[in-house]
């Protein structure tokens, strides 16, 4: 079941995030799917803070507090909350540092882009513990995900 509803949210975020992208000419794309519920979040790439402090809750997807990322050409295009946020580029070789937070909770990754250029970042229940405790999970995918 839990991997029914990942899937599902995959999905629906990919769409999101990728309508409004060149699909072929992107450096590297953040989607932030499922299991954010009022969670407040920060991420940094390379040192540069891109996203301070965002709420995201995107466990109903009828919210509009989604969030992702995807840097191509010379910017890089945040969707938020059904806004779009344009920031400059930042300069990336084949692997990226990132800093997430998540609550408070930091987590540092090194990301090889030739593995796949579209990461997913989940916050999902940690299986040996308590239902009330949750980790940050990573996943790469080479191509993104399309509706039609």
């Amino acid at each position: 079941m839990k991997k029914n509803f990942f899937t599902l949210i995959l999905f629906f975020c990919s769409t999101i995030s990728f309508s409004n992208t060149n699909l072929n000419q992107f450096d590297y794309s953040v989607v932030f799917v499922g299991n954010f519920e009022n969670d407040i979040v920060s991420l940094s790439i390379n040192k540069v803070l891109l996203v301070n402090h965002y709420k995201i809750t995107n466990v109903d997807s009828i919210k509009k507090e989604h969030l992702s990322l995807t840097q191509s050409g010379k910017e890089i295009k945040i969707f938020y909350n059904g806004r779009k946020i344009t920031k400059s580029k930042i300069e990336v070789d084949f692997v990226i540092d990132i800093d997430i937070t998540v609550n408070r909770k930091l987590k540092k990754i090194k990301i090889d882009l030739r593995k796949g250029k579209v990461i997913l970042i989940d916050y999902c229940i940690n299986d040996n513990k308590s239902p009330d405790i949750k980790k940050i999970s990573i996943e790469q995918i080479q191509e993104p995900v399309i509706l039609m």
